[in-house]
Order: structure tokens, then C-alpha cells, then sequence
């Protein structure tokens, strides 16, 4: 990987994506930083995997982060992006109602929540709104979440034109996904490497969905299981309808269990709900996944 120019990466406060990432590079620097992540906490022992954001090139300019500096090696730094409550004071309310009422968000902020009750003895709910503005994204989260793609779309087979300007050159979609695998797949499992969470976890059980996760964390076809059914017979358990199950091996052997998830939406008989993003947070506490 290129050694980063250390000039895009000065520390900053709350800014967009657009303004810290350096949007404007016509090389692979770009695609070699975390632009289009939600980050969190880099030492959390869940990380989440999505495709991208859905949205379009506002998500970048509009939507506020803070970041913190983390070596990624002797001579490579990388900023880590998070959220708190002030980047919502510095939006407008239009974007804040959308981060809000995203579904995905609201989901996943439930399954975060039921991560930090594991180890204490407070079952009170947490209004997921106020959880999603102060914890879910924060530095100290229960989870860290990438994204495989930078670049918003509002699904995936989307033709992104839009963002020729802000990238510099023209790109078809087949040469944008090549430049995310030479250099962001790689970065990924660099973090990986480094950080060692307990669990990966992969919403998006599609076969286009299956087949990004397994590349960018080097998982071959012939170690990918049909999707299962999660037990769902006990009447204090809850779970999503499927999942498939991986493992991820660093090159000291250590093997990290990888799920790849329906995605995060009540929408198309998934079996998400609230509830039930609780419940597989205690699930997984009783897989030996090492939450806290």
C-alpha cells in the first residue's frame, strides 16, 4: 500500500467525509482510507461489515464525523471516523430526521445496545434515538463498522456519474470496484490483522452481497456453507431467519468467526426486529463472542 500523504489527515473536528478524505485525489490514496465508513471504536470486539452507504453524494458532504489517528504501521497512519452527539448539532434537521429514522441504523443500534447490557444488570431500554446520537458510532462503542465501497449509491446497480466530479476522472462501475479490491479490501484485512475483533458480522446474505464479503476478507468458494436456519424453538430466543458461517484466518492463525446476515431492514421477511437485534447481541454472548 502507498504510503499516505500526511497532509489530507490533520486532526479536525466535526467535518464531512467529502472535506477529510481528500475527495479530490486521482490516485489510489483515496481508496485507501476509510471514506464511507461509520467507524466507532477500532478496539471493539464486534465489527459490522455493510456494502455502502445508501444515499448519494450529500451523504458526503452533509453528513458529520469526527476522527482519531491510529497507526496502521511503522510508516502508514490512518484516521478512524466516529460519531457523537455535537456532529448532530452541526447538521441540518432534514439530515438528522434521515440518520434518525434510517432503518438499518435503528436496527443496528438495537443489537449495539443489547451488547452493553450483557454485563450489567440494567434491562431498561435505552431511547434508540438518543443511543444512536451519543454511543452507536462512538469512540468507546460496543462495534467498529466498515463499509466495503466509499461511495454512496441508493442500491447498488446504480450508475454513478454523479460522482465524476468529485473523483476527478470518469470511471465505469467495473474499474471503481477494482480499485476498492487492490486497495481497500486489502486495507480491511490489514485492520483485521492488527485488531483481531471476536466476530465479523456481514449484513447482506445476497449471492452479489456473499460474494464482495468473501473477497475482501480472502474466504474461497469452497469454504462457504448454504445458509442455515438459526434455532428459534426456545421461547426466550430470538433470531434473524438465516445466516451463513466463515471464518477469517490472520496470518498468526488465529481464525475469527465471519457471519454474513440478512440485511439489516424489517422489509422482505429478513426476521428483523428491534427485539430481535437485542436477542441475537445475548445469542452470540453465548457463542463465547467476547463483547465487552
Amino acid at each position: 500500500m502507498k504510503k499516505i500523504n500526511k497532509c489530507l489527515y490533520m486532526e479536525t473536528g466535526p467535518t464531512s467525509h467529502f472535506d477529510q478524505f481528500g475527495f479530490a485525489n486521482k490516485d489510489e490514496i483515496f481508496y485507501s482510507t476509510l471514506a464511507g465508513c461509520d467507524g466507532g471504536n477500532i478496539n471493539a470486539k464486534v465489527w459490522t461489515f455493510g456494502l455502502e452507504w445508501s444515499g448519494n453524494k450529500d451523504s458526503l458532504t452533509q453528513w458529520q464525523y469526527k476522527y482519531y489517528k491510529k497507526n496502521l504501521n511503522e510508516r502508514n497512519e490512518i484516521m478512524i471516523p466516529y460519531r457523537d452527539e455535537e456532529c448532530f448539532t452541526l447538521q441540518s434537521k432534514v439530515v438528522n430526521d434521515y440518520l434518525l429514522k434510517n432503518q438499518f441504523d435503528n436496527l443496528l443500534a438495537n443489537f449495539t445496545y443489547g451488547l452493553t447490557l450483557i454485563n450489567t444488570d440494567d434491562k431498561k431500554i435505552e431511547d434508540t434515538h438518543n443511543f444512536i446520537k451519543k454511543t452507536l458510532y462512538g469512540k468507546e462503542s460496543q462495534i467498529f463498522k466498515l463499509n466495503l465501497f466509499p461511495l454512496p449509491l441508493p442500491e447498488h446497480t446504480f450508475h454513478f456519474t454523479e460522482y465524476f466530479d468529485i473523483l476527478g476522472i470518469q470511471l465505469s462501475k467495473k474499474e471503481y470496484l477494482q480499485k476498492c479490491k487492490d486497495n481497500r479490501f486489502p486495507l480491511f484485512r490489514k485492520l483485521i490483522d492488527k485488531y483481531t475483533p471476536n466476530v465479523i458480522i456481514c449484513f447482506g446474505i445476497g449471492e452479489e452481497s456473499k460474494k464482495f464479503f468473501m473477497e475482501c476478507l480472502a474466504i474461497s468458494k469452497e469454504n462457504a456453507s448454504s445458509p442455515k436456519k438459526f434455532n428459534v424453538t426456545t421461547p426466550d430466543y430470538d433470531a434473524p431467519r438465516e445466516f451463513i458461517k466463515l471464518e477469517y484466518q490472520t496470518p498468526s492463525t488465529q481464525k475469527i468467526p465471519v457471519y454474513i446476515l440478512p440485511f439489516l431492514t424489517t422489509r422482505f421477511r429478513t426476521g428483523w426486529k428491534n427485539e430481535v437485534a437485542r436477542k441475537f447481541a445475548a445469542w452470540g454472548h453465548s457463542q463465547g463472542w467476547e463483547l465487552s
